[in-house]
């Protein structure tokens, strides 16, 4: 993403990060087991696969975690976007080996480039959204800002 920012800094262009979550991942591998557990993160990552343009960026963030770099996006289409992700995986329909259906939402943070800021602090800000999403009820898309952090 190091190349994403330089180049958003370089033409003056809006980035937008998502950081999104599978909720209640631990408790999808307790009651499925692990099979169900890496279907349900191969799922999302078709998900974003299908619900992302060409020119944005989707990758595995680690365990349960998914990142996607919306570029040239402006605030209003990076809620957009991050709203369609969130409902598409909500409507996703899985099931166990045992034939149990497998109930999937996620929680997503979005933060947007704000000046020169440094990737780690974009990042920071994104999590800390997809926090407030989790703490706020799961299943949902929050925007943070860094003057929200500051107040």
């Amino acid at each position: 993403m190091g190349p994403e920012l330089a180049r958003s800094a370089r033409h003056a262009y809006s980035l937008g990060v998502l950081l999104i979550d599978i909720d209640h991942f631990k408790l999808i591998n307790d009651r499925h087991g692990h099979l169900s557990g890496d279907r349900v993160i191969a799922a999302l990552g078709s998900t974003l696969g299908e619900q992302i343009r060409r020119s944005d960026h989707a990758a595995r963030w680690g365990g349960e975690e998914f990142g996607v770099a919306l570029l040239s996006t402006s605030v209003d289409g990076a809620l957009v976007a991050a709203e369609r992700i969130r409902a598409a995986v909500e409507a996703l329909v899985l099931a166990s080996p045992a034939g149990e259906r497998i109930p999937v939402t996620a929680s997503v943070g979005l933060a947007m480039l704000e000046g020169d800021e440094p990737l780690e602090r974009l990042v920071d800000r994104a999590d800390r959204a997809m926090y407030a999403s989790k703490t706020g009820g799961r299943n949902r898309v929050t925007l943070l800002s860094s003057a929200a952090i500051a107040a």
